[in-house]
């Protein structure tokens, strides 16, 4: 699937989001776009399976990568752990309700150390590149033999 035909459909990006701002519409999730593209002819049921497939399988992954390092790092810093821990009873104390997304946007010492996790260790450390033809880059020519 054709990630570029899905924006150009919305009438790009910009467009979309100037439309959606001007006429007070929620955002149409990408789903949505796929879905509606389905519905007029120009994508099939097959590539929106594979796209969710894609965004399931691989979101899992660096997820659950993410949240091992975090624990990880957690675990090998008890002060950091009851820094945290005292930040969230603050902000949450003994509430018998859901989280809130107010309580999340309270939460920034937690917040700093997922981002520190993120860093020290990123779900994708690496994104391979391979040329299809010659580059120049600076003063440097880059073959691509």
């Amino acid at each position: 699937m054709n990630r570029k035909k899905l924006a150009d459909e919305a009438g790009g990006v910009d467009k979309l989001l100037q439309k959606e701002t001007a006429s007070g519409k929620r955002r149409m999730a990408f789903l949505d776009l796929m879905l509606d593209m389905h519905a007029k002819g120009d994508l099939p049921l097959q590539g929106i399976q594979e796209e969710v497939d894609t965004f399931t399988f691989e979101a899992h992954d660096t997820t659950s990568a993410s949240m091992n390092w975090f624990l990880h790092l957690m675990g090998t810093n008890p002060d950091i752990q009851e820094k945290v821990q005292r930040e969230v009873d603050e902000v949450y104390g003994e509430a018998d309700r859901p989280i809130t997304y107010e309580d999340l946007g309270r939460l920034k010492f937690l917040e700093a150390c997922i981002k520190e996790t993120l860093r020290m260790y990123p779900s994708v450390p690496i994104q391979a590149r391979l040329l299809t033809e010659d580059t120049k880059i600076g003063k440097s020519w880059c073959s691509v033999d």
